[in-house]
């Protein structure tokens, strides 16, 4: 069987065009032999007539669970959190300052009792809220407590019911 007899019996079988790569007589016969790579993607090349162009990675891995941004240099640490993907800009291109920063975050996540942070009420949260456990400035906190006061004087359930 020749190439012709082939080509008609490929378009019998197939019910399709064969494409130009396929031609024997094809311009694209050989390319494999002009300096292209066997796995270049010829194949998307000849079928496009475009050339792949191959995606700009905007992070860089430079250490486990720490990638830095090519534009700026800045270290972003990725892990997970009660499930979750995070990633948390440090503000630094020191990657051993960086790692420190990491593993302090991880042991502060661990120490959060996520189970027990979804039966903790809202007179006992607002409680706590109170008694600054973030360390902020004066006049900071005096706002979240008036803005809490606010709160517990227009908040329609109440505080003491089994809901709160």
């Amino acid at each position: 069987m020749n190439l012709h007899t082939l080509r008609h019996y490929h378009l019998k079988v197939a019910c399709l065009p064969i494409p130009p790569y396929a031609r024997p007589d094809s311009k694209y016969k050989g390319l494999v032999e002009f300096g292209k790579s066997k796995n270049e993607g010829c194949l998307a090349n000849c079928l496009t007539g475009s050339e792949i162009k191959k995606k700009f990675k905007r992070f860089q891995r430079v250490g486990h669970g720490l990638y830095r941004m090519k534009g700026t240099g800045i270290i972003y640490a990725v892990f997970k959190s009660v499930g979750r993907t995070r990633w948390k800009n440090w503000g630094t291109d020191d990657i051993q300052h960086a790692r420190e920063l990491l593993a302090d975050e991880i042991k502060r996540d661990v120490k959060i009792d996520w189970k027990r942070s979804r039966t903790v009420t809202l007179h006992e949260l607002i409680e706590n809220y109170e008694t600054n456990p973030m360390i902020l400035a004066g006049s900071t906190l005096k706002i979240r407590l008036m803005l809490l006061d606010v709160f517990n004087k227009t908040w329609p359930f109440g505080l003491g019911g089994q809901g709160a």
